[in-house]
């Protein structure tokens, strides 16, 4: 009997710690604007996630120990793509580069060699745009509020938090440079998170209250959509921005041409996204081909 309870004191055991280190969706804040999307354990980046710069710098990948670690890339302001393996935050193998040209924004080409260290890349393209850009500070060290809406967690270092003149987070009603911006790098996104075939980053960009022309469930929609994405030895997407238009306060609708190219299949489609803003940032509430 003895020897019963034990193994059921074991269970229970190894039960309670693998909960405790599961990795659970958060957003992470900083006073500074910059956001992180994805996998917390214990406070720290773990498993897939995404930070978002205020200048539009875009990195979506793995995490851990609160580090990039393993495959991601790097979507820069000027629609440059920097794919590859990172270590404690450091690119060490690059697998791919490319530029993606989108109006409004600078064409500039990227470099003939990528730097193994792309923080440097990052802080040379925030430089460019604005010397005023302020680096995320050592947030996880600093006062943290628990926010008691959905799983956002909001770090809010102890300093004095900066005067908001253009405030981000306003209501939007007219599309500005920023906005524009913001939603082209949000499918930029969406197109990168394609190409990797990482379902759980697609899926994300979604909303809730995304319209399923089909008649089939939310459930047997991703489940379809996960088929597609993973059926493929490799995908390739790239979008040609074309423009946006104001819908509805925080809607909005972009234009583009997508190429979309794998090894069992290949077009050219024209597409609309219907995109509104949430607590999360920009998700797709309508997807349709014109």
């Amino acid at each position: 009997m003895n020897k019963l309870f034990s193994i059921l004191f074991l269970v229970l055991l190894f039960k309670v710690s693998a909960a405790a280190t599961e990795i659970a969706n958060r957003t992470l804040v900083w006073s500074d604007g910059t956001r992180y999307v994805g996998g917390v354990i214990e406070g720290k980046r773990s498993g897939k996630g995404t930070i978002f710069w205020q200048d539009g710098t875009r990195f979506v990948g793995e995490f851990k120990n609160d580090k990039r670690n393993g495959s991601g890339t790097m979507i820069m302001p000027d629609g440059t793509i920097y794919s590859g393996i990172f270590l404690d935050d450091q690119l060490v193998k690059a697998s791919q580069s490319e530029h993606m040209d989108v109006p409004g924004l600078s064409n500039k080409k990227p470099s003939s060699g990528i730097t193994t260290n792309l923080d440097e890349l990052v802080e040379s393209e925030r430089i460019e745009k604005s010397s005023e850009i302020v680096q995320p500070g050592p947030a996880f060290n600093s006062k943290v509020l628990e926010a008691e809406a959905g799983n956002s967690i909001i770090l809010i270092p102890e300093r004095q938090m900066p005067i908001v003149l253009d405030d981000p987070y306003a209501p939007v009603t007219v599309v500005t440079n920023r906005i524009r911006s913001e939603v082209q790098e949000m499918v930029n996104l969406w197109g990168a998170a394609w190409s990797e075939q990482n379902v759980p980053q697609y899926l994300s960009n979604y909303s809730d209250d995304f319209v399923i022309t089909d008649s089939i469930s939310r459930r047997g929609w991703e489940v379809l959509r996960r088929n597609r994405l993973t059926r493929p030895k490799y995908i390739d997407i790239k979008i040609s921005h074309e423009r946006i238009e104001l819908v509805a306060e925080d809607t909005i609708d972009v234009f583009f041409s997508q190429t979309y190219r794998s090894n069992l299949y290949r077009d050219i489609t024209k597409k609309v996204l219907r995109i509104k803003r949430e607590e999360q940032g920009w998700r797709i509430i309508e997807e349709k081909s014109r």
